[in-house]
């Protein structure tokens, strides 16, 4: 099993890599055909305590567990961690949120809200997945033909 947590973290951000890695492997099945495989990092991508200012656009996988301030952009899957805050829209393929949002978010594929997820917006997404505990303070619409186009950067 390839534990590098590297590859979670957008290129620009590896600086941020701490020393000590740890990936722990949730599996999860969601319907009769479709499995879910979640990868839950911990300690590693943008750490508790780091403060980005200004959007962020890439087109890999990505972790988050710090403060942005401005939106978060990405054709692929975005893992949100409980010590996550975005005060901006979040837009990504698959998205996992365990933190909070303060904008709307738009996924292309599947929102999974955790149970500590609170959303502050406009959910937009194709397929959504609500723990009990999470938090929607807004609207949230599915749309099952939703386009693989995210919105306008």
């Amino acid at each position: 099993m390839n534990t590098d947590a590297t590859k979670y973290m957008p290129e620009f951000l590896r600086f941020l890599k701490p020393e000590k890695n740890e990936l722990h492997l949730v599996k999860q099945e969601k319907d009769k055909d479709e499995l879910l495989l979640e990868q839950v990092t911990v300690a590693e991508g943008i750490m508790p305590g780091c403060i980005i200012e200004g959007d962020i656009t890439f087109n890999q996988k990505a972790f988050f567990n710090g403060e942005v301030q401005g939106s978060i952009i990405s054709d692929s899957e975005l893992i949100l961690g409980e010590d996550c805050v975005v005060n901006g829209s979040v837009s990504g393929g698959r998205i996992v949120l365990r933190g909070e949002v303060q904008g709307d978010v738009h996924s292309t594929e599947i929102l999974m809200l955790k149970k500590t997820a609170v959303v502050h917006g406009t959910i937009t997404t194709s397929k959504i997945s609500v723990e009990t505990g999470a938090q929607i303070n807004g609207s949230c619409m599915i749309d099952t033909n939703l386009s693989k186009a995210l919105p306008a950067r």
